[in-house]
């Protein structure tokens, strides 16, 4: 159809008339003024690392020890004990294995027993999810994490979900949308729980050293941590990391630790030991009530 003279007119008057009315009902959004700010100090699950109530991607190749790296760190806050010599603020995590559940309960088994810490409050769930078509999973993850709150008595400070590529579900990784999609949706859960959200992520298939896929998640999270591995030292390095100066740099090797032996098989699953253990920097920063 084309519009001309007076039916164009009409149209276009109708039109801001329907903007002016909506314009009216609509609410301001909140604004601060510079003299309303109140600065706190930031606050982090890992000193210098790892923040509070923020998002993050940890990467890197297949191989690389990346799971066994953010379960480990996941370990230390759950159980409020220095990381590499940093402080940790105490609080439940909740490790979402979209892959290779048994694995990680393994893991999870194997550093609780190194350590002596067989009461923490760290829970994995072995589910498919799918953060990219609906809000449902969402959703549930923030159910659980209140559930889980409350069964421990602490708030769940740190969310973990392994793997991106998994919670798309099928999707592009090289699509806006789809991976705008599964970033909307971690935005909600973070925002929801007021934990920290984690997602573990590839490199591409030649081992570039950049994240897979679409460049939204590098601009989305507040942190970015490469995982590598040579010979048998697993390097830890912060890439992007805001608010933060010095960024660090940990390094690792596998141990094996024992956990069941049928017959003549042992079943073994890694912990990570610091290739330089420093000493302990004083008591937890705080406990998340």
């Amino acid at each position: 159809m084309t519009w001309a003279g007076e039916g164009w007119t009409n149209a276009a008057r109708d039109y801001h008339a329907h903007r002016e009315t909506v314009q009216s009902r609509a609410a301001p959004f909140p604004f601060v003024l510079p003299h309303d700010i109140t600065l706190e100090p930031k606050a982090f699950l890992i000193d210098g690392f790892v923040g509070a109530a923020e998002t993050s991607a940890w990467y890197g190749p297949p191989d690389g020890g990346k799971s066994t790296v953010v379960l480990d760190a996941g370990c230390h806050v759950a159980a409020g004990i220095d990381y590499c010599g940093r402080r940790v603020s105490q609080g439940a995590v909740l490790y979402i294995a979209v892959e290779r559940g048994a694995v990680v309960q393994r893991r999870l088994l194997a550093w609780c027993r190194h350590h002596g810490q067989m009461d923490i409050p760290i829970a994995v769930i072995a589910e498919m999810i799918d953060l990219r078509t609906g809000l449902a999973h969402a959703d549930q993850i923030i159910a659980t994490a209140k559930a889980f709150a409350e069964a421990c008595g602490l708030s769940v400070a740190w969310i973990i979900i392994d793997t991106l590529n998994r919670a798309l579900a099928g999707g592009d990784e090289n699509s806006s949308k789809d991976m705008g999609a599964v970033i909307a949706a971690v935005d909600g859960i973070q925002r929801a729980t007021g934990a920290h959200c984690s997602l573990i992520h590839h490199v591409p298939v030649d081992r570039t050293d950049r994240m897979r896929g679409h460049g939204s998640v590098l601009g989305a999270v507040d942190l970015t941590v490469r995982v590598t591995k040579e010979d048998k030292t697993v390097s830890v390095e912060a890439d992007k990391a805001n608010d933060v100066v010095e960024k660090p740099r940990f390094a690792f090797q596998f141990e094996p630790v024992k956990l069941v032996r049928d017959g003549l098989a042992v079943t073994t699953a890694p912990v990570l030991v610091p290739c330089d253990a420093p000493a302990p920097q004083g008591p937890p920063l705080q406990t998340r009530p």
